[in-house]
């Protein structure tokens, strides 16, 4: 059976002090070049709060999960965007789409979630736990 990988959304919340933000606009610009080129990649959106200049929101959309392993497995990511978003990032998820209304065409599909993710204890193949 051939299933179709759901997109999945990488969504960052982002604090980045007033005195950075020029820093901050030369390196977004950058990481714009670098999910350009990339295979899969969707759409990036950011977004400012409307309580504080200082909070941002980032969001990428991306084909599927394997596409955004494949972004971040890149020496360029690994080498500027991974260290750069970490000096901004408050709080990272990544969330697969399970239902899009923003697209002409309305889709809904199942979670491809393992069937066993309620049960397995993923510190313990790393051996945290």
């Amino acid at each position: 059976m051939n299933v179709k990988a759901n997109a999945i959304a990488v969504i960052a919340q982002l604090v980045v002090p007033e005195g950075d933000r020029a820093q901050f606009d030369q390196g977004y610009a950058r990481i714009g070049e670098l999910v350009a080129q990339s295979p899969g990649f969707l759409s990036s959106e950011l977004g400012q709060s409307t309580d504080s200049l200082q909070d941002l929101t980032l969001i990428h959309r991306w084909e599927g999960v394997g596409a955004y392993r494949k972004f971040l497995s890149r020496y360029e990511v690994k080498l500027e965007v991974i260290p750069f978003l970490s000096k901004f990032t408050k709080e990272s998820v990544t969330v697969e789409i399970i239902s899009d209304s923003q697209s002409d065409m309305s889709q809904s599909a199942a979670s491809s979630l393992a069937p066993d993710a309620q049960t397995f204890d993923r510190g313990s193949i790393h051996g945290e736990r």
